[in-house]
């Protein structure tokens, strides 16, 4: 009887989460430690505790796809901020940390006891593998994915519970080299970037809020109708850019040829202007600058 208690006892601890990290198994996903996954393969406690998600659903997998998740933020948000700020893992050439890199993704897919149907788990809001590499710039880890057993092209387009796709994640995040690949690659689905989230976000909407200049001289490559659709509520990128104080991003919308004042002076389906947006969040930069604009439809009028 005490055999068994001790052994109910162990179980426990290790389904505890340690930290923000997660359980042991987690911990061992981050630091690229196969022979300690391997290791817990090897029980039946050991292969429940490989498969439980963390507290935000977020799995092995998930942790394995960013190769070195950092301390602090148990939510997934607050993983990939942390994961902006960090080299890359290692050292050696690009081809041997990316190897590295994908070294527990490998082993999961070719584990028994989990396999593809742990890699293609979302985590509770819905986040992939996939959206987590293309949030961090991981396009080796994407390349993987499209011929992986199991996985493929399917787990690519497989949104979030809000719609945001691997193109929403890599265009906020300024991940040039994500969404080159994505236009790039054959096995890949170019209405990745016409695809709208919840509410009618598009990549142009999410690239505005972030202030995201670049991406959206980026996007209007594509075709300057992806710059010019506003969301379902009638907001345009101005709208958006308005309400987070992103005055550089008006400013560019002003000076493109292809957008001009339509989207500054568009008023949203309740009628609010970007004036209205920007007083109701306190961006008194966004007011100052409409008030001393000389272009059409803006300056005092607006």
């Amino acid at each position: 009887a005490g055999d068994a208690h001790d052994k109910i006892d162990l179980q426990k601890s290790l389904e505890v989460e340690m930290d923000d990290v997660g359980t042991p198994a987690h911990h061992a996903a981050k630091n690229l430690d196969v022979a300690v996954l391997a290791f817990l393969a090897g029980s039946e406690i050991g292969r429940r505790l490989l498969t439980k998600p963390r507290s935000d659903g977020m799995t092995i997998a998930h942790v394995g796809a960013c190769a070195s998740q950092p301390q602090g933020g148990t939510s997934v948000a607050a993983c990939l901020a942390g994961l902006l700020r960090l080299p890359r893992l290692g050292r050696g050439t690009d081809a041997q940390r990316e190897d590295a890199e994908l070294e527990v993704l490998r082993w999961t897919l070719a584990e028994p006891a989990l396999g593809p149907s742990l890699l293609n788990m979302p985590s509770a809001d819905g986040t992939t593998i996939a959206h987590i590499a293309a949030a961090i710039g991981r396009t080796h880890v994407l390349r993987w994915i499209t011929t992986a057993d199991g996985l493929g092209p399917s787990l690519l387009r497989q949104p979030r519970r809000d719609g945001w796709t691997i193109a929403h994640c890599a265009a906020k995040n300024g991940q040039f080299v994500v969404l080159n690949w994505i236009r790039d690659e054959s096995g890949v689905s170019q209405e990745l970037f016409s695809a709208l989230a919840d509410g009618g976000l598009s990549i142009a909407h999410v690239a505005a809020t972030a202030g995201r200049t670049d991406v959206l001289g980026w996007i209007g490559g594509l075709g300057a109708s992806l710059l010019e659709r506003p969301r379902c509520d009638g907001w345009t990128i101005a709208h958006c850019a308005a309400e987070k104080g992103q005055v550089a991003v008006l400013r560019w919308i002003l000076d493109e040829p292809a957008l001009g004042t339509e989207p500054l002076v568009a008023q949203a389906n309740d009628g609010a202007s970007i004036a209205h947006v920007a007083a109701a969040g306190g961006r008194t930069n966004v007011l100052r600058w409409i008030l001393t604009s000389t272009a059409d439809g803006l300056g005092p009028s607006l």
